[in-house]
């Protein structure tokens, strides 16, 4: 055997060697293992073209939970800054995740959907909007052991999205906009102990109506928090 089988067997070997409670901790977006409860704050930054790029600073707060059996579930909050004006949005979204019975040892999959709904008013142009969006993913993910109370988490999620944005803009009533399209997300876990850290990113192909701040179409984060 060459040295990539013997790096794939022995990858293999340390996902097989975990637990059943130890895998698909990726699905809710942090590797929190079965029968544990966990809370992140999280920082990134994204990016929207209407015409020009945006770019906003954000920043949130997670609750993810992972009990025992098939499901999973999350909660999330974020505030969004946009650009260099005084706008902020505000999001707040949650998630379900259902682990696959695949007979798939080394993957774990699951389906994930939920609903984020986002508000943006803005004053000084007479602008405001809620967006609500509806994503539904297929996350795979492979938790490796990195060392006793470790367990590395990196995963995907392509996903399919629908996306509704409605209010005014300028002062003038009317906007009401429905896309659908495609997304993608991609990113790790760590787990050290009770220690939950965590990098992504995430893409969105909607049209440029929707891909205002509450639907950006780049968005890139970091996460740290506790297990409790």
């Amino acid at each position: 055997m060459n040295r990539t089988g013997r790096l794939v067997a022995a990858l293999a070997a340390l996902a097989l060697s975990l637990p059943a409670a130890a895998r698909a901790q990726g699905c809710i977006g942090a590797p929190v293992p079965e029968r544990a409860r966990g809370a992140q704050l999280q920082a990134g930054g994204s990016t929207v073209d209407v015409g020009r790029d945006y770019g906003s600073f954000d920043v949130g707060a997670a609750y993810r939970a992972n009990p025992a059996g098939p499901l999973a579930y999350s909660a999330e909050y974020l505030l969004r800054s946009v650009g260099d004006v005084d706008t902020k949005v505000h999001t707040v979204s949650g998630a379900l995740a259902f682990r696959l019975p695949l007979p798939v040892n080394l993957l774990t999959t699951c389906v994930r959907s939920g609903v984020g709904a986002a508000f943006l008013s803005d004053g000084s142009s007479g602008s405001s909007y809620t967006n609500v969006t509806i994503p539904v993913a297929l996350v795979v993910e492979l938790p490796l052991p990195v060392g006793l109370g470790r367990t590395l988490t990196p995963y995907v999620a392509p996903q399919f999205l629908w996306s509704t944005t409605s209010g005014e803009v300028f002062g003038i009533d009317g906007l009401n906009e429905s896309d659908t399209g495609f997304g993608f997300e991609a990113g790790v876990g760590l787990r050290i102990n009770r220690v939950l850290l965590g990098a992504g990113a995430t893409f969105a192909d909607l049209s440029p109506t929707l891909g205002t701040p509450a639907v950006p179409d780049r968005a890139f984060h970091v996460r740290a928090g506790l297990l409790f």
